[in-house]
This record gives structure tokens, sequence and C-alpha cells, in this order.
């Protein structure tokens, strides 16, 4: 299990990787082999964790006992499948053409990147309210946001120790910027501009395009706070 890290902020592995990551600089494959599927390449259409738990409970009969006999209702079965129905959630919204053009942001992993962070922090403020619960939802979520960030490396054929190295650079980044809007709340709206500024547009981009995003996650996290118990049973959000 990683253990969400105690760090400053760190930016050198965001460029460094964003660089990498580009469709154009991507590393060079072999005309005989079967295309790989980057962080920049279209994607497969796969089963969500949303979609499979949608199904499962509209079993009945003798389908949704065996579910209830097969521990899908156990409280740590629930807790995973929650957590990645919230990171499928964060992801969604971090790859949503709309909010990236609202917030005239570049189409590129270092976007992405941030703005996974700043969902993946909207729902960890949320599940602080869930006590022993919310705090191993948490965990899962950020466990599963490690993973991912290792295999979208790993698919752009990084060595393990580069991964290694980058990846704690992301831990870091996570926490600066987790850190950064913890510390907005508890101020103005002057103060969540601060930190919107540096961390999701790199302190490049004008006073307007800052205030709208302060709008928009001051709405999120309202829209966040006011969903009910099936935050925590369904993974329901506002995004999905």
């Amino acid at each position: 299990m990683h253990s969400i890290p105690a760090g400053g902020a760190a930016r050198r592995a965001l460029a460094t990787t964003s660089t990498s990551l580009a469709a154009d600089e991507a590393p060079k494959q072999r005309a005989d082999a079967p295309p790989r599927q980057g962080f920049n390449a279209p994607r497969t259409r796969n089963v969500t964790a949303t979609e499979s738990h949608a199904a499962a409970v509209s079993q009945t009969g003798w389908r949704q006992t065996l579910l209830r006999l097969s521990g899908y209702y156990s409280e740590g079965s629930v807790q995973m499948r929650v957590a990645r129905i919230l990171y499928e959630a964060c992801s969604a919204q971090a790859e949503s053409d709309a909010l990236r053009t609202a917030c005239a942001l570049p189409d590129d992993f270092t976007t992405r990147f941030n703005l996974l962070v700043l969902h993946m922090w909207m729902c960890l403020v949320r599940m602080r309210q869930e006590g022993e619960g919310g705090a191993k939802v948490s965990q899962m979520m950020y466990d599963m946001w490690v993973e991912d960030m290792e295999d979208k490396l790993a698919q752009q054929d990084f060595k393990w120790l580069e991964i290694s190295k980058f990846v704690k650079e992301f831990q870091h980044t996570f926490y600066g910027a987790s850190f950064a809007y913890d510390q907005a709340l508890q101020g103005d709206d002057s103060a969540l501009a601060s930190a919107l500024y540096r961390n999701i547009f790199n302190e490049q981009t004008d006073a307007a395009t800052v205030a709208r995003t302060v709008g928009y996650v001051r709405q999120q996290l309202a829209a966040v706070d006011g969903v009910g118990e099936e935050f925590m049973s369904d993974g329901v959000t506002p995004w999905k």
C-alpha cells in the first residue's frame, strides 16, 4: 500500500514526462509491433466499475442472493468498489473537453494530471466526514492513482527506475497541491485563486479564467458535499 506522502510540491517530473508522453516524441515502435495504448493513444472500450456495479445491483432472485453470499456487499468489497468508481469519475472529469476548454488549458498530460489531482482532492475532502471508512476509501483511491501513474509510464517504455523516480515526484506534487487547496479552503476566494493559479495553470493564464475556475471548484465542492449516503455506498458524484 502506498502511503500518502508528507513532502513538498515538485514540478520537474511533470515537465519531463509531459514532453516524453507527447505523441510526436513517444518512443519509436517497430513496424511489426502491435500498437500500444499510451496516455495519448485512443483507448479501447472497457466496462467501467460504475457499469459493472449497476449490472450487479439490477440482479434479482437467486442471482442477488449469490452476490451476497460471495461477499459482494461486504464492507471491504464495497469500499474497494466505491474507490474505483470515484477514481473513474475523477479521471473522466480530468479528461473532459468541456472543462479543459472552459479553463483554456492545453490538451496534454500536465493538464490531465493537474485536473485529476484537483478532483481527487474534492473527493478526499468529502470523505473526511466519513470517519474510518472514509479514510480507507481515500487510501484505496490514492493507491489506484499511484498504480495508474505507474501503468501510464510503463506503457511509454520507461524503465522501472525511471518510473519509480517520476512517481515519487508525482506523489510530492499531489501532496503539495492538496496541501495548497486545503489551506485555501480556510481563506477566501483569493486564496483559492492563488492555489489554482499555481497548481492548475502553472502561473500562465489571465485573472478572468482563474476566477471562473474558482467558481467551478466552489460549485463542485458544494455538490460533492451535498451527496448523501450513496457517496460511500455507491460512489455517487456530481460528475458521473
